[in-house]
């Protein structure tokens, strides 16, 4: 009764609740003030306020501004809500459940040991090359999209999109990274954050190095922004860009004069490392170019094992490929259309690997 009256009369006099303010509290143990019963040095000398503090030692300053992502290093959110460190997780995931294969250009998955050619070629463009590289991976697929790509129609593809590519793509991306930082002209601390998180188009940036993955025509301004002034050396990295300058009605780019400066800057851009598959009337071939050398076209035999088919000095076409193919004896296009038929079904084994 007595706390209730006391309740009472402190609401009708507003006085007494501010009667207290500003009187530093006493110890209900020892009676001393600046303390209270839960710090007082007598009962819990052990307590962080009761030991000695150092003077020298600077007091850390609690940041007023946003919240920053510790990976992609974007404000608004942490790592736990993070979609590029949820995405990176779930990749990693699915490398380590699934066995990594020897990886040659003539081999029908991709795995992370691509990245180590995939690393020396940026490497040697930076010393004294091109300044704007791009590198194409293939990106494996796990088991179970190999088993749904086979009861599909189609047999190939990725079902999930960009965001699948995405997932698969991560795991090579990073241990290219890895690799490039370990040499002393590309060193430094890579910042990583999207550029257009639904087209899963991101961008690693550091001093030195400015790698983006997926980069479609949109964002291609995004990085001519990241050209350094001239006399500056940094390395601008494509990593498996989405543009089509060939083979377009209506280019990618746009019109007039925003696509020359497009197609002008993409000039510039030289492939370093490209590995691409080809099926040509039944003959599985491969495109390996490695910098400085030249394009390489290998043909896969009844084996699985490659064969070199030609060396060019330019991207070869179509009809180069055929040419190729046509001097080949043992190439399916010298066979009758049965017969290549009967044949096919060597190819379909393997095709949920095809880039």
């Amino acid at each position: 009764h007595l706390s209730r009256a006391i309740r009472q009369r402190h609401a009708l006099n507003p006085e007494y609740r501010f009667a207290g303010r500003g009187i530093p509290k006493s110890c209900g143990h020892c009676g001393e003030k600046g303390h209270t019963i839960k710090t007082c040095p007598i009962l819990h000398p052990d307590h962080p306020s009761n030991q000695p503090k150092d003077p020298a030692k600077p007091r850390k300053k609690r940041s007023s501004g946003p919240q920053m992502c510790s990976v992609c290093g974007l404000p608004g959110h942490n790592k736990a809500t993070c979609q590029l460190a949820r995405a990176e997780k779930k990749a990693s995931e699915e490398t380590e459940r699934e066995p990594a294969d020897a990886v040659s250009p003539g081999s029908n998955s991709a795995g992370a040991d691509h990245s180590t050619e995939a690393t020396d070629s940026p490497q040697r463009a930076s010393l004294g090359g091109p300044k704007e590289a791009a590198v194409v991976l293939p990106l494996p697929t796990s088991w179970q999209q190999c088993i749904d790509q086979l009861n599909t129609v189609e047999g190939r593809g990725w079902p999930g999109g960009i965001r699948q590519q995405c997932r698969s793509a991560l795991p090579l991306i990073e241990a290219l990274l890895r690799r490039l930082k370990k040499h002393p002209d590309l060193a430094g601390r890579l910042t990583p954050r999207w550029l257009d998180e639904p087209d899963c188009v991101a961008l690693w940036r550091s001093p030195r190095l400015a790698a983006a993955m997926f980069v479609t025509a949109d964002t291609l301004h995004e990085m001519q922004a990241q050209r350094p002034e001239p006399g500056g050396k940094l390395l601008l990295l494509f990593i498996n860009p989405q543009w089509q300058s060939e083979g377009q009605v209506v280019s990618d780019f746009g019109f007039g004069r925003t696509r020359k400066q497009a197609e002008r800057f993409v000039g510039t851009c030289e492939e370093v490392y490209v590995l691409r598959r080809y099926r040509v009337f039944g003959d599985d071939v491969r495109l390996l170019r490695s910098y400085p050398s030249t394009w390489q076209l290998h043909v896969m035999d009844e084996n699985g094992k490659p064969q070199l088919l030609g060396i060019e000095q330019e991207v070869p076409t179509y009809s180069d490929i055929l040419k190729r193919l046509e001097a080949l004896p043992s190439s399916r296009l010298r066979k009758g259309w049965l017969q290549r038929m009967m044949s096919k079904g060597s190819y379909d084994e393997a095709s949920p690997w095809s880039s």
